[in-house]
C-alpha cells in the first residue's frame, strides 16, 4: 500500500523544434506537415517526491531526463538515421521524444525503450 492515496501525477512537456516557424496555420494540420509544430508529451507517473519512487526503477521521471531532452532538441540531427535504445527509461520521456522528433522526417530512425 502507498503512503499517499494518490501517488501519481501528470507530467506535461512542450519542446520547440529547432528553427521552428511557429505559425498557427491550420493548413499544416490538413497537410500532415507537423515538422514546425512543438512536440507535446503528457506522461502519468509517480510524483517525484513520492516514497514509491525509491522503491521502483520504473514509473518515475528521472531528473536528468529534462537536461537530455533539451540536448536532444538542440542536436536533433544526431538522432536522424539512427537506432536509438533507451535502457532504464523510467517513464520513457527521452525515448518518446527521440521517436517524436524523428517521426515524419524520413530519417529511418528506430527507437526502442526499456525499463526493469
Amino acid at each position: 500500500p502507498f503512503k499517499d492515496p494518490d501517488p501519481f501525477e501528470m507530467f506535461s512537456f512542450q519542446f520547440e523544434r529547432p528553427n521552428a516557424n511557429n505559425t498557427n496555420n491550420d493548413d499544416d494540420d490538413n497537410n500532415n506537415n507537423n515538422n514546425n509544430k512543438p512536440i507535446n508529451i503528457n506522461i502519468r507517473g509517480y510524483k517525484t517526491d513520492a516514497d514509491e519512487v525509491w522503491q521502483s526503477t520504473g514509473l518515475t521521471l528521472w531528473r536528468a531526463s529534462d537536461y537530455l531532452c533539451h540536448y536532444q532538441m538542440e542536436n536533433v540531427q544526431l538522432f536522424q538515421n539512427k537506432r536509438i535504445l533507451e535502457l532504464g527509461a523510467g517513464l520513457g520521456l527521452n525515448g518518446i521524444l527521440a521517436w517524436r522528433s524523428t517521426l515524419g522526417s524520413g530519417s529511418g530512425s528506430e527507437v526502442c525503450i526499456t525499463d526493469g
